[in-house]
């Protein structure tokens, strides 16, 4: 049993490796965790809200999670330190995914909005979709050229991931 968060578990992601499991909870805080040892290794604070989405780099080296505070935070799993604040949602961030190269992250609200961040600038590269239905599933292709979500309007939208452009729309999901 790990324990240490102080409310609800929300989130949840194993390391690269497969020895860490990072935690994301309803306290405002995510925890870094060495499963073999089941002991914390880090606690993440400065969130304002619930952190409702966690997930490694392909690399291991840096965690991002996303909160009810409308901020996307990326950090250092070595360290624990901030490396970018990326601000600009309008909702709380409820799913957030690596491209697998770990250079680009997206992140989608509950709202609908859908936004590809640059993890080395934390800059914003591109909003690829703003205010449609609620937004539930995340996706790269496996060389990060699209970028793909699906929605509660019962569509998939599928961009090009260096260019913002949206490639196509499937439809055909029911009930």
């Amino acid at each position: 049993v790990l324990a240490g968060h102080g409310n609800w578990i929300l989130s949840l992601a194993f390391s690269p490796d497969g020895r860490q499991l990072a935690s994301g909870s309803a306290d405002h805080t995510a925890r870094l965790w060495d499963i073999e040892g089941s002991k914390p290794l880090r606690v993440f604070a400065g969130h304002g809200g619930w952190v409702r989405s966690v997930a490694y780099t392909p690399d291991g080296h840096a965690l991002v999670t996303g909160s009810d505070d409308q901020t996307v935070r990326l950090w250092d799993t070595k360290t624990g330190e901030l490396r970018h604040y990326l601000q600009g949602t309008m909702r709380w961030v409820d799913l957030i995914q690596f491209s697998p190269d770990g250079r680009m992250v997206m992140s989608a609200s509950i709202g609908g909005a859908v936004r590809l961040w640059d993890v080395d600038s934390g800059g914003l590269l591109h909003l690829l979709q703003d205010r449609q239905a609620p937004t539930r599933a995340l996706t790269f292709s496996h060389d990060g050229a699209l970028a793909a979500c699906g929605s509660d309007d019962h569509a998939v939208r599928v961009w090009d991931s260096r260019t913002g452009a949206l490639v196509w729309v499937l439809q055909g999901h029911h009930g």
